[in-house]
């Protein structure tokens, strides 16, 4: 919590400069360190990760799974709810246990591919999501998946 509040802390003192010259000095360089093309940060990018708690140890558990908008037009979650959900990117067979509903990206494509991203940051093809829309793991290959989903079985979920 205390990181959080440092983050949001400095975001505010960011965009909260009041004095114009100031302000347009912070543009000029904000602008110059991004080469020019101003880029969005999500949301899950500036919440810091869980380290403790329910997470399997892998690429991206503990962040904040992107919310990505399918090509129907409609959200993920109001598709398929905010309970455990498998996500993949369609390369792997999502055969996920009761209680988790999985979600093949290769059949239900999204539209912005912003889920395509996370999972290229974090070389995963599959995360299992917790409802509260973190990620209690992460898989690369078959291998890698039946462990995550070991784990979530030994965890009694």
């Amino acid at each position: 919590m205390q990181e959080l509040t440092s983050r949001i802390k400095g975001v505010g003192a960011l965009i909260g400069e009041r004095d114009v010259v100031k302000a347009r000095a912070r543009d000029a360089r904000l602008l110059a360190e991004c080469d020019g093309v101003v880029k969005d940060t999500p949301r899950q990018d500036i919440l810091p990760p869980l380290v403790t708690g329910l997470l399997l140890p892998s690429p991206g558990a503990g962040t904040l799974f992107p919310q990505p908008r399918l090509r129907n037009g409609a959200l993920m979650d109001q598709v398929h709810g905010c309970g455990w959900r498998l996500v993949g990117d369609g390369s792997l067979p999502l055969d996920g246990p009761a209680g988790v509903t999985p979600i093949d990206l290769g059949r239900e494509p999204e539209a912005d591919g912003v889920v395509a991203g996370w999972m290229a940051r974090h070389d995963a093809r599959v995360a299992l999501v917790r409802p509260d829309h973190y990620v209690f793991g992460s898989a690369a290959d078959a291998s890698g998946l039946a462990r995550l989903l070991a784990a979530h079985h030994a965890a009694a979920l």
